[in-house]
């Protein structure tokens, strides 16, 4: 992270910034192929307006920071200008910041031009990763916007985000976007869903949950937010009913923050913090725990195949601790490794393949069971990729932490069956394909959701 000082701020602002351009862009004008109404860019989500500090980051914002952010849906005018003067004025004579994001939709990995225009400072985030920063005295408030800046954005097959940090000036502020193709937004599944109930809360954060089809029940592994604070383990599991009636809060009871958890024949198979543990499910009591080794700094989400073989990830921060692990036969083993893999997450099979997400590069992977060999189905853009369920006719449904929910073909072609709504998000589902539902642990809200689905 690299931030200024606040001493001599206004100073530094007043006499000089910096202007980056990386290798994927340029300035030299606009070119007559995307000055157009066509190519607008109309379609964009406003944050609050935050202290000036956080335009200061390199780094894109951490997942709380973008949760909380008070986002709305706002238009661009006729010309394309967004203009955030309209929105927030300057109050005082330090200036303030704000995010503004919008998504793009692409059928294939490709680059398109985009030219833009901005007042008076601006970051430009691609799917995470940085791509301009700049500082502009453009007038912004004419009839024709004349955007001097162009850049390439690349583009993965799917869903892209691209997110803006602004910083305010004395003129007035605000941006506008161009793109040469016109971009596609996001459509709609034919998937609809109903919300049938929402739970009591659970007490702590509701992470993961699983059905058991045998006793037609769901188990909802409930983490410890604050694990790091207590020596004692905080954390439990919930049993509950199809119809949202809990049947025991605490059905098992004395876990260091459960995260991913799955059931085989007579056992559920739970991820602690430092250990994998064993329960019996018809007493609800801990059989063993299987110690992780170092190297496992994060076991997020879990998955049994046919044979008991379990596969977990591992969502530690930093390339060399991103990983799959394995537990066959009694044994641990690292089953997969490559510093490509960043946050991974939600974790699924599918016939011969594991799906993964790959969270800290917004991509939905597979990775071969026999050969290992890893390719992409589909970018999500900047989320955590939390839930991943299969489907019968083979489709794949995802969840994104922040509050989305995405159905994915076998071709990775995406579609959205639920918009964030800035109150609940969405961690590792249960899909129950033969009942209809959608079981969707809300971390934030402590609560557990049902929806039926279509």
């Amino acid at each position: 992270m690299i931030m200024l000082q606040k001493i001599g701020l206004l100073t530094l602002l007043s006499l000089c910034f910096y202007v980056t351009s990386w290798a994927q862009s340029a300035s030299t004008g606009i070119d007559k192929e995307i000055d157009d109404s066509k190519s607008i860019i109309g379609d964009w989500e406003i944050s609050k307006k935050f202290d000036n500090n956080i335009f200061y980051n390199e780094i894109y914002p951490r997942f709380y920071g973008i949760f909380f952010a008070g986002w709305k849906k706002i238009k661009a005018e006729p010309n394309g200008l967004i203009n955030v003067s309209g929105y927030y004025s300057l109050t005082s004579q330090i200036p303030g910041a704000v995010y503004a994001r919008t998504y793009i939709v692409s059928g294939s990995d490709k680059k398109i031009k985009a030219a833009f225009i901005y007042g008076d400072a601006i970051k430009i985030f691609l799917n995470q990763n940085i791509i301009y920063s700049g500082r502009s005295r453009s007038n912004l408030f004419v009839s024709t916007l004349n955007m001097q800046d162009t850049l390439y954005l690349d583009l993965k097959k799917g869903r892209n985000e691209l997110f803006l940090m602004l910083l305010e000036g004395s003129g007035g502020w605000g941006f506008a976007f161009k793109s040469i193709p016109e971009v596609e937004e996001i459509r709609n599944s034919e998937l609809k869903l109903t919300k049938l109930w929402e739970s009591e809360k659970l007490g702590l954060q509701p992470e993961s949950a699983v059905y058991d089809p045998h006793e037609k029940v769901i188990y909802v592994s409930v983490f410890d937010n604050q694990f790091n604070r207590f020596k004692e383990p905080r954390g439990y599991i919930s049993k509950i009913k199809l119809n949202g009636e809990i049947i025991a809060r605490k059905w098992l009871d004395n876990l260091y923050s459960p995260s991913g958890i799955c059931i085989f024949k007579d056992n559920m198979y739970i991820l602690e913090r430092k250990n994998l543990v064993r329960a019996d499910l018809k007493t609800g009591r801990i059989l063993n725990r299987i110690p992780f080794p170092e190297n496992i700094g994060f076991p997020n989400d879990i998955i049994v195949n046919g044979s008991g073989d379990i596969y977990f990830t591992n969502s530690a921060a930093g390339d060399t601790n991103d990983d799959i692990f394995l537990f066959k036969n009694g044994k641990l083993e690292m089953w997969y490794a490559s510093n490509d893999l960043s946050s991974v997450n939600g974790i699924e099979i599918a016939d011969d393949e594991i799906i993964i997400g790959n969270s800290g590069k917004g991509l939905l992977q597979a990775i071969n069971l026999k050969t290992k060999n890893i390719r992409n189905i589909t970018s999500i853009g900047a989320s955590i990729i939390d839930g991943i369920e299969k489907t019968s006719g083979g489709d794949i449904i995802v969840s994104d932490w922040l509050g989305g929910l995405f159905r994915v073909t076998q071709a990775g072609e995406i579609t959205q069956i639920l918009e964030a709504d800035g109150i609940s998000n969405i961690a590792n589902f249960e899909f129950i394909e033969n009942e209809g539902l959608l079981i969707i642990p809300s971390f934030l809200t402590g609560t557990v959701q049902a929806y039926s689905i279509k």
